[in-house]
């Protein structure tokens, strides 16, 4: 039986209200509703999907559907639900059926989570749409976007957390091309412009335009909310690439990392941050292995990443920082590593 549970989930999510929630609606019994196996192994991060229902579903009946009734799989088949009028409702506290099968690693991209394993380690959002065309109305993607960005705030996360199930069912996991969800709200959408006039991009299947969007709204939110955290996205006169131990061409190996060494990264603009946000990649490792990243101290025993030798690897992490605003690095096996600055957070 899992251990961990959604229990403050409605305090997070309130303070959306009013912030790009239209209204929050507490599903009746959601606090110890899961999906039999209690609550989730660990919480990983957000995995969004669309419903499939159409406009004639109105919110009773998709709730319904989520909560109680289905023809697929043992309810609740979500944690969360976004409704075309911009609500949210939170229908399970516990785990939910909403992944399936998929998961593991993309080669060259982040890691998803263990195969099969989304409903344990995953919190579910659906949207309601029907996934072939519908248009999205803004204030529910509004309201889809608020509610991942103060997920990602209050857990101290970047935006990279935040996944599609077609990514999880995507291509090089174990489940390619299985799901499509949710189709839009970010591709190809007539309305895909921030209120600032900066545009989604019009990419199919570009996931990182919509993170964009979660990125642009942790900011604002961290700027009127208190939950502990702020969050602040990198100065551009600060360059992304922190870290690269890739060297010349004739020489291309005399900077990678060896197998037990353990190092200190200084971050730009680091100093008082609690924490940085950091694209880390391994590429042309020796073996298999993995890669451990601490503020100071003893190394824990954590793994940010674990390197294979047949392909790079790439994950977003949240690193603490020491009050210098450097962090320590491990790795037990011999690998090149680079990394990219993406945001700090900092004390409220």
């Amino acid at each position: 039986m899992g251990a961990f549970w959604l229990h403050d989930i409605d305090d997070i999510l309130r303070q959306g209200v009013g912030r790009g929630i239209v209204e929050l609606v507490e599903v009746h019994g959601y606090e110890t509703r899961s999906r039999g196996s209690g609550g989730f192994d660990s919480i990983n991060g957000v995995l969004d999907h669309h419903t499939a229902s159409g406009p004639s579903w109105d919110w009773d009946r998709d709730i319904q559907y989520l909560a109680f009734t289905n023809e697929y799989a043992p309810s609740p088949i979500s944690n969360l639900y976004a409704g075309r009028e911009g609500r949210i409702a939170i229908i399970a506290a516990g785990a939910s059926n909403h992944g399936g099968l998929g998961g593991a690693y993309k080669p060259g991209g982040p890691i998803y989570v263990d195969v099969n394993r989304a409903n344990q380690t995953l919190i579910g959002k659906e949207m309601g749409n029907n996934g072939v065309g519908e248009q999205w109305p803004w204030r529910q993607i509004m309201a889809s976007i608020t509610t991942d960005a103060l997920i990602c705030l209050a857990e101290r996360w970047g935006s990279g957390r935040v996944f599609a199930h077609k990514e999880y069912c995507g291509p090089g996991t174990t489940q390619p091309g299985r799901k499509i969800d949710p189709f839009g709200p970010w591709e190809n959408h007539p309305q895909r412009f921030w209120p600032d006039g900066s545009s989604w991009g019009p990419g199919q299947g570009d996931i990182s335009a919509y993170r964009t969007l979660v990125d642009k709204k942790m900011v604002e939110l961290s700027q009127e909310v208190n939950l502990m955290n702020a969050f602040v996205l990198r100065p551009e006169n600060i360059p992304p690439r922190i870290l690269d131990t890739r060297g010349p061409k004739d020489n291309f190996d005399a900077y990678k990392v060896e197998a037990g060494a353990v190092f200190t990264v200084p971050v730009p603009g680091g100093a008082g941050k609690t924490c940085a946000i950091i694209n880390l990649a391994s590429v042309h490792s020796e073996g298999q292995g993995f890669i451990t990243a601490w503020a100071s101290g003893d190394r824990p025993s954590s793994s940010e990443m674990n390197p294979v030798p047949t392909s790079a690897v790439a994950n977003e992490v949240t690193i603490p920082l020491a009050p210098d605003g450097s962090f320590k690095v491990y790795s037990n096996v011999r690998t090149h590593i680079f990394m990219d600055l993406k945001g700090y957070y900092q004390p409220l």
